[in-house]
C-alpha cells in the first residue's frame, strides 16, 4: 500500500493517543481505501504492550448513505480493527440514529471480530422505519444527515470541492428516491434490506418509552385520567386551516375544534366535488388533553413536544400477512409489495 501522507499521530496533546487519517483497505466487496481516526490508551501497542477491545462507529461518508456499499465497507472496517496490533480482536459497535442503523446492516453480514452491538434509536427496516411505511411520502421528510456532505461532498469545502451541479449529479437524493419507489419489493429497497435472523452477536437495542395513560387504564386498571369513564371524548375534530407556525402548540389551539361521541360523526353530509378516489391516506394522532382541554405533550427524541403516538397508512397497502412470524394482532405485519395493492372502492366499508 502506498505511503499515507495524511496520517498524523499525536501522543502528547490528549490523555490518549490520537491517530488521524489511518488507512483502512477495502478488499472484500470492492477495492479502495477508507480513512478513520483512532483513539488509543497511552499503553496500547505499538506504543505500549497492551491490547484493548475496540468500540467502532461508522458515519455517513458516501453519496448514497443508505446504500448496500456502506455496510459492505463497514464489514471491512470491523475485520480490519479486529486484526490491528492494539486490538484484542473483539469489536463492538455503538451509536445513535444513523450510527445505530448501520450496525444492524453490517452485523447481518457477520464480519470476523464483531462481538456485540448497541444501536440507540436506530432503524432496522429502511422502508418501514424511515421512508414510507406504506403511506404517502411527506415533502418535509428528507435526509437530515449529513447536511455538509450533501452540499459539499466533504465535511469541509475546499478548492478541490466539485461544482454543485457535479455534486448533485453524483449523489442520490433520498427524498426523490422515496417518492419514486413506492413498494417494498422494488430493487431499490431489496438492496437495502437484510435478514435480522442473520445477526448472531449479542445486542442491546435502546429506544424511548414514555408514560402513556391509555396503557395504564386498560392494562393496569389505573384509570386516573378518565379514559374508561368517558371523560375523554371518543372523537375530537379539529379544522386545521391556515398556518399555525412550527412547534407552536398554543397557536394550534386557535384552530376550531369540538368533541364528538361517535364516528362517523352523526349528521355528516358528504358533498363529493371530484371523482371517487381509489386511494386514501390515513393519518391518526393520539393526543392527551388535561382537564382544561389543553394538550399534554411528551418529549420526543429531538427534545421536541410530541403527542402520545402517530400512525399513518396508505389504504391500498393495507393487506396484512398474518402468517409472518413478526405478525401480532396488536401490531399487524404488512409486506407492502406491489402485488398486494388493493384500491379502495366507493360505497364499500373497510375494517371493523
Amino acid at each position: 500500500m502506498a505511503e499515507n501522507k495524511f496520517l498524523k499521530i499525536d501522543r502528547d496533546s490528549f490523555p490518549y493517543i490520537f491517530m488521524k487519517n489511518v488507512d483502512i483497505p477495502l478488499k472484500t466487496y470492492e477495492k479502495g481505501i477508507l480513512r478513520c481516526n483512532v483513539y488509543l490508551p497511552k499503553d496500547a501497542s505499538p506504543f505500549g504492550s497492551m491490547t484493548y477491545p475496540v468500540i467502532a462507529t461508522y458515519g455517513p461518508w458516501e453519496l448514497d448513505t443508505m446504500s448496500r456499499g456502506t455496510s459492505e465497507a463497514f464489514f471491512d472496517v470491523i475485520e480490519w480493527a479486529s486484526e490491528q496490533e492494539w486490538s484484542s480482536s473483539k469489536v463492538a459497535l455503538l451509536g445513535i440514529s444513523y450510527y445505530a442503523g448501520t450496525q444492524w446492516r453490517v452485523a447481518a453480514r457477520q464480519p470476523k471480530g464483531l462481538s456485540a452491538i448497541i444501536p440507540w434509536e436506530g432503524m432496522s427496516d429502511y422502508y418501514r422505519d424511515r421512508t414510507s411505511g406504506g403511506t404517502t411520502v411527506f415533502s418535509q421528510i428528507s435526509t437530515e444527515c449529513p447536511v455538509e456532505p450533501l452540499e459539499n461532498g466533504a465535511m469541509i469545502p475546499s478548492k478541490e470541492t466539485p461544482h454543485p451541479e457535479a455534486l448533485v449529479s453524483n449523489r442520490r437524493d433520498q427524498t426523490k428516491d422515496t417518492a419514486a419507489h413506492k413498494y417494498m419489493d422494488e430493487e431499490y429497497y431489496k438492496s437495502r434490506n437484510f435478514d435480522l435472523s442473520s445477526i448472531q452477536v449479542p445486542l442491546l437495542s435502546v429506544a424511548n418509552w414514555t408514560s402513556i395513560v391509555l396503557l395504564d387504564a386498560f392494562l393496569k386498571d389505573n384509570d386516573y385520567d378518565g379514559w374508561k369513564s368517558g371523560q375523554q371524548p371518543r372523537v375530537n375534530v379539529c379544522l386545521r386551516k391556515g398556518d399555525c407556525g412550527v412547534d407552536d402548540p398554543e397557536r394550534e389551539l386557535n384552530f376550531p375544534s369540538r368533541a364528538e361521541s361517535d364516528w362517523p360523526i352523526p349528521d355528516t353530509q358528504s358533498t363529493p366535488d371530484a371523482p371517487s378516489p381509489t386511494e386514501i391516506d390515513l393519518f391518526v394522532t393520539l393526543r392527551k388533553l388535561d382537564a382544561e382541554g389543553k394538550e399534554v405533550f411528551y418529549t420526543g427524541t429531538m427534545g421536541d413536544p410530541v403527542p402520545i403516538a402517530k400512525g399513518w397508512l396508505r389504504t391500498s397497502l393495507r393487506k396484512v400477512n398474518a402468517n409472518h412470524p413478526f405478525h401480532q394482532d396488536i401490531l399487524p405485519y404488512r409486506d407492502y409489495f406491489s402485488s398486494d395493492v388493493q384500491p379502495v372502492k366507493e360505497g364499500e366499508k373497510y375494517g371493523g
